[in-house]
C-alpha cells in the first residue's frame, strides 16, 4: 500500500552509503509563547486538487535547520555535561534554542535511531542516540523531525519502533518510515494557530549499509520503500502531498535527504525533482538535508526549495577528513502568508549560521560577522544562493 492510499484509508476510517551520496540519476504537548499549539490537529488550502476550507491564522512562521546527528563525539561532550549520569544535549544546543522556539512551528532533521534505554549506542557509522538527545530537541522547541535518512535502519526494525517511542515520549511527532507495514509513518500533521500543515519526509536510502543501492530494501522492512526518494519518484510524492491536502492540510512541507556529501551544488536530479514538486502545486516548501554542507535557497514556481541546510550537530570536520565546511549549518524560519485568494505565499525568511565548536565540547554556536567571519560569510552566500530569489535576510 502506498502512503497516499494508506493515509487517505485511515482518513476514511477515521472518520465513520556510508557517507551516502546522490549519483545524480534520475505525541502532542507544549505550547508557543503566544499559546497556540504547534502539534495535532486540521484545514486547507487552493491546490492542483482544488478548493479547500481556510481556517486559523493568516500568518506563521516556520523554522528548520540542518542534520542532527548523535555521533560518538558529540555524545560524550553530553555525558560531560550531565550531573546526573545522562547525557546533557540541551547545554550543547542551548545557543540555537531561542531561534527555534520563537517559530510557530519547528522542524528538525533526525539523522539516527534512537535508544529508550541508551543501550547500544552510536559506534562509528551505526548512529543510535540516546533518549536525551529526542529530549533536547522538544526542549529547543522543535515539534517534530524528520526520520527519513541514511541513518533510518541503523538500530533494524526495533529501532524503527523504538526511535518513534522515544519522539513521542519527548511531544515529538515523525515523518518517516512507520514502525511496521500497517502503520502509515507519515505524513505528521500539525494544527499551528489553527492552520494544518502536513511534513512528509523522504531519502535517497534508507539503509547505510545497503551496498551504495538507492533503491535496495531489507525484506524485514519492506514497508520503508514508501519514504524512498528514488522508487517513489516525484510523481509519488506529489500524490502523497495531494492526499495531506485531500486531508485538510493548507501547507505541506516535504523533507529530502539528497545530494553528494560535502557538496555545496545541488546535483541535476535535486533540481529536476524540486522543480517538478513545486511545478504540481501541491508542495509549499522543500527541507533539504544530507550533504554536510550549506547549498543553496531558490524559489521555484513562488516557492522556497532549501537543497542543503548543512550540519547543526555532528562530529564532522576536518580531525575526520572532512572539509571544514561541514561544521556550517544554517537555521531558517520562513514567513507564511494568506491573500485574500486562500492561497499561502512564502513573501520572505530569515537565516541564523550555526558551527559546531568540535575542539571546544562539541557546542553548537550562533555565528556572526564578528564571531567567525569567514564561516559567516561562507554560509551566507550560500544558502542565499545567485540573486538571494528566496528574499533572505540575517537574523543577526
Amino acid at each position: 500500500m502506498t502512503v497516499a492510499a494508506a493515509f487517505a484509508a485511515s482518513v476514511m476510517l477515521g472518520g465513520c552509503a556510508l557517507g551516502g551520496s546522490d549519483s545524480g540519476t534520475s505525541g502532542d504537548g507544549g505550547s508557543r509563547s503566544d499559546g497556540s499549539s504547534a502539534r495535532s490537529g486540521s484545514s486547507g488550502s487552493p491546490g492542483s486538487d482544488g478548493e479547500t476550507a481556510q481556517t486559523g491564522a493568516d500568518r506563521l512562521t516556520i523554522a528548520f535547520s540542518g542534520d542532527d546527528i548523535p555521533q560518538e563525539d558529540p555524545i560524550k561532550a553530553a555525558k560531560a555535561q550531565s550531573k546526573d549520569g545522562g547525557y546533557n544535549f540541551k547545554a550543547l544546543m542551548a545557543d540555537a534554542k531561542p531561534f527555534t522556539e520563537s517559530a510557530d512551528l519547528a522542524i528538525c532533521n533526525m539523522e539516527a535511531a534512537l535508544s529508550p534505554d541508551n543501550t547500544n549506542l552510536t559506534k562509528g557509522l551505526r548512529h543510535n542516540g540516546p533518549r536525551e538527545f529526542a529530549e533536547a530537541m522538544a526542549w529547543m522547541g522543535y515539534d517534530g523531525c524528520s526520520t527519513a535518512n541514511n541513518h533510518t535502519f541503523d538500530a533494524g526494525v526495533k529501532g524503527l519502533a523504538d526511535t518513534r517511542k522515544v519522539m513521542a515520549d519527548h511531544g515529538l511527532k515523525a515523518a518517516g518510515p512507520g514502525p511496521d507495514a500497517n502503520t502509515p509513518g507519515q505524513p505528521a500533521m500539525y494544527d499551528v494557530k489553527g492552520v494544518k500543515v502536513a511534513h512528509l519526509a523522504y531519502s535517497y536510502t534508507l539503509d547505510n549499509f545497503a551496498g551504495g543501492s538507492d533503491l535496495w530494501v531489507p525484506d524485514e522492512a519492506i514497508w520503508m520503500k514508501e519514504a524512498m526518494w528514488k522508487r517513489k519518484k516525484a510523481s509519488g510524492i506529489i500524490a502523497d502531498a495531494v492526499a495531506a491536502r485531500k486531508s485538510g492540510a493548507q501547507i505541506v512541507l516535504v523533507s529530502m535527504h539528497w545530494g553528494n556529501a560535502n557538496d555545496h551544488a545541488p546535483t541535476p536530479a535535486m533540481v529536476e525533482t524540486a522543480n517538478e514538486l513545486m511545478q504540481s502545486g501541491s508542495v509549499d516548501t522543500i527541507i533539504g538535508n544530507h550533504a554536510h554542507v550549506v547549498q543553496k535557497c531558490e524559489r521555484v514556481n513562488g516557492k522556497m526549495v532549501y537543497f542543503g541546510l548543512g550540519n547543526q550537530i555532528s562530529d564532522q570536520g576536518v580531525n575526520w577528513g572532512f572539509p571544514d565546511a561541514t561544521q556550517d549549518g544554517v537555521m531558517v524560519k520562513v514567513s507564511f502568508e494568506r491573500g485574500d485568494d486562500g492561497r499561502w505565499t512564502q513573501p520572505k525568511a530569515v537565516f541564523q549560521p550555526t558551527r559546531v565548536a568540535r575542539t571546544a565540547g562539541y557546542f553548537v554556536r550562533l555565528v556572526t560577522a564578528d564571531s567567525n567571519k569567514v564561516s559567516y560569510e561562507r554560509t551566507s552566500s550560500l544558502i542565499k544562493g545567485p540573486g538571494n530569489s528566496c528574499n533572505l535576510s540575517p537574523a543577526s
